[in-house]
């Protein structure tokens, strides 16, 4: 059995080192405050609605030109971007829009102002022997196309949806596009019909194949060369 005189050195201590305790104790309340508010900051932002590039299906096409437009320095950039936004709450959502921005050469304000998307001419595809299979896109119906095609930007409770947005832009000097161990940085953000904003970075593997890009969607080297179509940017992100 224990030593009573165990028990009595143990209380003695105690008496003589109360303020150290009383600190020791509001010191794991703390503690404990902060991993439960960090708990549940972390299962907020699980089930919190995401948007995300789809690195691996998404194009970035970059081609320079010593003069264009009568500017020096040009690079003409296509962004055919394979975006998902993910919905794991209760309620549906709607996206109302895209954003896009990216890295430039400057070394102050590194990033562009967000830019507005463009309409795809044509709906992309994979080509595989005779098969052809279509892709979705965001905010483009096209003639005959089935009606699980249109993605109108309303998301389902618990559900996903995958499509590809085209952003085109034509820049100079150090406002061109960063290119760094063939990849190109890139922010996307979509804006809910809520209010809400979701953000996703990502660097992008840049294409250099032009041929393959044109396969890919008809027509979209028409809408690059089309000035019309670039640098479509928005203050409101």
């Amino acid at each position: 059995m224990p030593d009573l005189g165990d028990f009595q050195l143990v209380i003695d201590w105690i008496e003589e080192h109360q303020g150290s305790l009383d600190i020791l104790k509001w010191l794991l309340v703390l503690l404990a405050a902060w991993a439960l508010g960090l708990f549940k900051y972390v299962r907020r932002k699980l089930k919190s609605p995401r948007v995300e590039i789809e690195r691996l299906t998404s194009r970035c096409y970059c081609e320079a030109f010593e003069e264009l437009h009568d500017c020096k320095d040009v690079v003409r950039s296509v962004f055919l971007l394979h975006v998902s936004v993910t919905n794991p709450t209760t309620d549906p959502i709607v996206v109302k829009d895209f954003w896009l921005r990216y890295r430039t050469l400057r070394s102050w304000k590194k990033w562009t102002e967000f830019m507005l998307p463009t309409t795809l001419p044509n709906r992309p595809r994979q080509t595989v022997g005779s098969s052809t299979k279509l892709l979705k896109v965001w905010f483009s119906k096209y003639q005959d196309d089935p009606a699980e095609f249109a993605l109108d930007g309303r998301i389902e409770a618990r559900d996903y949806q995958a499509g590809y947005v085209l952003f085109v832009s034509s820049t100079w000097g150090n406002h061109n596009p960063r290119i760094t161990n063939g990849k190109l940085a890139l922010e996307v953000r979509a804006k809910l019909t809520t209010g809400e904003t979701l953000r996703h970075r990502v660097a992008v593997s840049q294409l250099e194949d032009r041929a393959y890009l044109e396969s890919f969607v008809p027509g979209i080297l028409a809408v690059a060369d089309d000035h019309n179509a670039q640098n479509l940017f928005t203050s409101r992100a």
